[in-house]
């Protein structure tokens, strides 16, 4: 058996090399043995060629649809990642604006009067406060007065008394955030803060609330807020 296979061997060796020219033809096969050789060479290549199965084919460019999978699921985290970054920082934006949560009163329902209204009618900054043609007022030096102006009407069907000195409130004044001043206390006749007159039905007076605020400080385009203080509750009255 052995002799048989390294006959055959050499057969091929020899059959190769002839075949290629390379050197002269060393051994004659008979027909027998060609196809031993062909069917020999033939399993060689069958048990080494691991497409052997597939037969010949055409080698085409391999597609990578893992790859491209892969590369879309990270765009889309990318993506997610980016929403979810605006979205912090907006709620970061929206969590700095602070909402106004005060509550406000009109100054009726403050000094409970019944049937008697009080209608803010605007501020001046003044260097001295003159009432009729016998009392002026001048504040301190380095300040002016802001004088606030109310319009108090009677709407009941007959004469009422308005007593507001009774109440005994106190009020304070904001400017622009920042500046705060108490009410003058005054002779004044028409001081909103010790008024007490009676007034016919259906008719109105003026009254006014006096404090002194820093000179420069506040002018009648200023934003004002006031605060009053009536039995031990306190008001932020709307104007």
């Amino acid at each position: 058996m052995k002799k048989g296979l390294s006959v055959l061997l050499v057969a091929i060796l020899s059959f190769s090399l002839t075949g290629c020219g390379l050197i002269p033809s060393l051994y004659s096969l008979t027909d027998e043995e060609e196809n031993q050789i062909v069917a020999y060479a033939s399993k060689v290549v069958s048990k080494y060629n691991s497409l052997q199965g597939d037969g010949l084919t055409r080698v085409y460019s391999t597609d990578y649809p893992e790859e491209e999978e892969t590369v879309s699921e990270i765009v889309e985290e990318e993506t997610t990642e980016d929403t979810t970054s605006d979205n912090d920082s907006s709620n970061s934006d929206n969590s700095g604006a602070v909402e106004d949560t005060t509550e406000y009163t009109s100054l009726d329902a403050a000094l409970g009067l019944p049937g008697i209204s009080f209608v803010y009618q605007g501020v001046n900054i003044s260097s001295s406060y003159v009432e009729g043609d016998y009392l002026s007022l001048t504040p301190d030096s380095g300040y002016d007065y802001l004088i606030m102006q109310f319009q108090v009407t009677n709407n009941n069907a007959e004469a009422a008394m308005v007593d507001i000195l009774s109440k005994h409130p106190s009020f304070t004044v904001t400017v622009d955030g920042a500046t705060v001043a108490k009410n003058e206390k005054t002779l004044l006749l028409l001081d909103l803060a010790t008024y007490q007159s009676s007034l016919e039905a259906g008719s109105s007076t003026n009254a006014v609330l006096l404090f002194q605020v820093p000179s420069g400080s506040a002018s009648s385009e200023s934003a004002i807020s006031l605060q009053t203080t009536v039995g031990g509750v306190d008001y932020n009255i709307s104007l």
